[in-house]
């Protein structure tokens, strides 16, 4: 309600109220007098009469105009010291009472019981057995979801569980070659290794591997001509070789000579960090529809670790969705490479995530 409005009308309805009186006191006095029929009789007494009224009556408006304009000024000063009041609240509350409300969630997998894969884990907030950090609730109203910084070890195997097949079929024999997990420091170990498994695998005829360094390409040789690499019945497998190697993922025809189509990359660019309770309108856009918090580059050799913060522009291009509650974060890691999981053999990671909540839940209306 607007104070200075009501002032107005009590000062009007004053003024309405004093011109009433004094008409009817006027119309008063007038009907006193005897009709104009009757002889007029003056009395003395009368008129002094009159003239006390007068006088009576204007000490009171004089009285009462004074207390309407004290009145008025004390609801002035009440008026300043309510707006006054109003603006400090308003301040009060930008800082204190906010719509919204940001928290740091810190996730380390070395507080963190029972975590065997380090690259796929769930985070639990409710500080049960699978936590062992104290101070964390589950989150009710959450609106915004984001990463601001990680840190990774980067202990990525070369040739891992996703990777380390190979289909061989040379005429009538047929063979899948599994090479070792582990760490190789080129290509070269690569196709040794390789050539090991063929001569120990039950592919009769005789297969030979190559690496050439200025190419830096595979050749895969058999003399009969019918040598064929089953890329894609590997790939059903769940293994990426073809990458690893630089093929594409098809299956050759029959001849006595296979050369990569491609350059050999045994290194990982990025890793995708994916949050399966986030929405996907707060997540990276991608072709595997993965809720994708953020995409880590691996910029540092193996053995080091990899350090992360993400941009700033992402504070104020990050989309709000509707309110939900977190109790847990389903955490998975993949590499850059068919939805393969980023196989780090168990090594710690650490993420820091803005969580924003929103207090005032009436906007969400």
């Amino acid at each position: 309600m607007n104070i200075s409005d009501n002032i107005k009308k009590i000062i009007v309805g004053s003024v309405i109220l004093i011109i009433s009186a004094f008409i009817g006191y006027r119309f008063l006095s007038k009907n006193s007098i005897e009709d104009n029929s009757q002889p007029k009789i003056i009395i003395k007494e009368d008129n002094i009469i009159n003239d006390y009224l007068e006088k009576e009556f204007s000490k009171v408006l004089k009285i009462f105009s004074g207390e309407v304009k004290k009145s008025a000024q004390s609801m002035v000063k009440f008026n300043d010291r309510f707006l006054l009041k109003n603006d400090y609240l308003n301040f009060r509350n930008s800082l204190y009472t906010k719509d919204i409300e940001k928290h740091s969630l810190l996730v380390d997998t070395k507080n963190m019981c029972h975590c065997k894969d380090k690259h796929s884990y769930i985070f639990s907030m409710t500080n049960n057995d699978n936590n062992e950090t104290g101070g964390l609730d589950v989150y009710k109203n959450v609106i915004g979801f984001r990463l601001i910084k990680a840190t990774l070890q980067n202990l990525h195997y070369t040739i891992h569980s996703a990777n380390n097949k190979l289909k061989i079929k040379v005429g009538s024999d047929i063979d899948t070659i599994e090479l070792d997990k582990k760490v190789y420091d080129s290509e070269v170990d690569i196709a040794t290794q390789l050539q090991t498994k063929l001569d120990n695998s039950s592919i009769t005829s005789t297969v030979s591997v190559s690496f050439d360094e200025n190419t830096r390409k595979f050749t895969i040789t058999e003399s009969s001509g019918n040598l064929e690499i089953l890329f894609e019945q590997t790939t059903n497998d769940k293994s990426s070789i073809f990458r690893l190697l630089g093929f594409n993922n098809i299956d050759t025809i029959a001849k006595n000579t296979h050369v990569s189509d491609n350059v050999s990359d045994i290194s990982i660019h990025f890793v995708d960090l994916v949050v399966s309770e986030i929405p996907y309108i707060a997540c990276k856009k991608n072709p595997s529809g993965k809720s994708i918090i953020d995409r880590i580059p691996i910029d540092s050799s193996t053995n080091s670790l990899v350090h992360y913060r993400a941009p700033e522009t992402d504070y104020f291009s990050q989309n709000y969705f509707y309110p939900i509650t977190l109790s847990e974060l389903t955490i998975d890691l993949f590499e850059d490479s068919n939805n393969i999981p980023f196989f780090n053999e168990s090594a710690d990671n650490f993420f820091e995530f803005e969580i924003t909540i929103l207090k005032n839940t009436k906007l969400s209306n």
